[in-house]
């Protein structure tokens, strides 16, 4: 019989906590699915597409104030024209279920639930994050 394996990449949740419109660079080698931290009375915190899906390679952004995340499983490069306008956060890279780190004030507090769970994939090789200010 054959020996079957498998290999699980762990997985990449960046939050772009976006201060005032602004305009970014997204690279991905794969494509991703951007969502908004979205707020209502009948549903309360919740993630709600924006856009849509980001294709592989390189892609301009502009953003109004909020909340963003995406998922990747390879590396990440974000160019930030202004980085007062933008603060970009991932989970702590040496715990596969660690939370959203709080972000700092004036931002709006958004529940760790919104962004969802980070899987339940065996650790693998972790993706990259790059983040530069053009």
């Amino acid at each position: 019989m054959a020996d079957l394996r498998s290999c699980a990449l762990s997985c990449l949740l960046v939050a772009l906590y976006v201060h005032q419109p602004a305009q970014l660079v997204l690279i991905t080698h794969e494509t991703v699915q951007l969502n908004r931290a979205a707020h209502d009375e009948a549903y309360g915190w919740h993630a709600q597409r924006h856009g849509e899906l980001i294709r592989e390679g390189t892609t301009a952004l502009a953003l109004p104030d909020g909340v963003y995340f995406f998922r990747a499983q390879s590396d990440v490069s974000v160019q930030l024209a202004d980085a007062h306008a933008v603060s970009v956060w991932i989970p702590e890279a040496d715990s596969i279920k660690d939370p959203i780190p709080p972000p700092p004030p004036p931002v709006a507090q958004v529940p760790v639930g919104v962004f969802g769970g980070r899987g339940f994939e065996v650790p693998g090789r972790v993706p990259v994050l790059t983040v530069a200010y053009r």
